[in-house]
């Protein structure tokens, strides 16, 4: 190989072994193979910053082109999701990969699935971006209605707190919660949430929410009925009573998983199993997005999944 570099060279008096020293010759061998070889580096890493450039030199007019009302982040070059949806929105679509509950996304993940950065309002008139929850990311109920008012739908059961996904494109609105409601269910007693949902008990301070009941700290509500899988420890008991509902550990669907300490935001995959650990076993318990995080609900029902190496 250092032959046919030095090959253009050759016929130059510093090529002439018969007429120079052997260490002479040898010394200028080297500095020409060391040029050369040099310059071919130096080349290539050029390119590769090209290329490095022009990925990450993406305008914001490309990011809206993927998602509608979206712009570059300004820290696109130290991120993966190098577009965002202005403060207080999110991605959303009819696609699953539109659902994130997130503002972040990266461009080549979305193109041409028609979503969009929208709001909290967009999709539940009245309702607001849960400010707690604006740096949680990928957070199922992610929006809220004003206190004393839920979110009213056709088909979904009111409540303060939902996720947009499930509600865009239901007109709903966020109507005032009527006060004889919030009369005759200012307090309950322990045997009322007990008798709805084993396993639970009334809250300390229940006057204050509209969810009365909670399940014990690190489980969650859960059942086969879809106003059971809140993902969520703490409920209405007049709304899940005769439905089979019970709480329920990480460990209950999964062994050996726990609950992930932002799970209090009702995040989809409420559960984990612990580092360098995923879920496996056969069926569902091998065909998760993410094998290290699971929504219970999914899981529900499935048996031999474990937490392992």
């Amino acid at each position: 190989l250092v032959q046919s570099l030095l090959l253009p060279f050759k016929g130059t008096p510093c090529f002439q072994p018969s007429q120079l020293p052997v260490s002479v010759y040898t010394m200028c061998k080297i500095f020409f193979a060391t040029f050369i070889f040099t310059n071919i580096a130096r080349a290539g890493a050029m390119r590769d910053t090209t290329n490095v450039t022009e990925a990450k030199a993406l305008g914001g007019d490309e990011c809206s082109t993927h998602v509608v009302g979206s712009e570059k982040r300004s820290s696109h070059e130290q991120q993966t999701e190098i577009c965002k949806c202005p403060e207080d929105s999110f991605i959303l679509g009819n696609h699953k990969k539109c659902q994130t509950n997130s503002r972040y996304f990266n461009p080549a993940d979305v193109s041409g699935l028609g979503c969009a950065c929208k709001r909290c309002p967009d999709i539940v008139a009245m309702s607001t971006i849960r400010e707690e929850l604006k740096k949680s990311p990928r957070v199922s109920e992610m929006c809220k209605c004003p206190n004393g008012y839920s979110a009213k739908c056709s088909s979904f059961a009111p409540r303060r707190y939902f996720d947009p996904v499930k509600l865009m494109g239901k007109d709903c609105r966020c109507q005032e919660v009527p006060t004889t409601t919030l009369t005759t269910t200012a307090t309950v007693g322990h045997n009322t949430c007990a008798t709805a949902v084993p396993g639970s008990t009334k809250r300390t301070q229940q006057e204050k929410y509209t969810e009365k009941c909670k399940c014990p700290e690190d489980a969650f509500i859960l059942g086969s009925a879809r106003k059971c899988q809140t993902n969520s420890r703490y409920f209405i008991p007049t709304e899940v009573s005769g439905l089979g509902c019970a709480c329920k550990l990480c460990s209950d669907i999964v062994a050996g998983s726990l609950m992930r300490k932002d799970s209090k935001f009702r995040v989809a995959e409420t559960c984990k199993c612990p580092t360098d650990q995923t879920v496996k076993g056969e069926g569902k318990c091998s065909s998760l997005r993410n094998p290290r995080y699971f929504d219970p609900s999914v899981l529900m029902g499935t048996t031999g999944c474990k937490c392992l190496p």
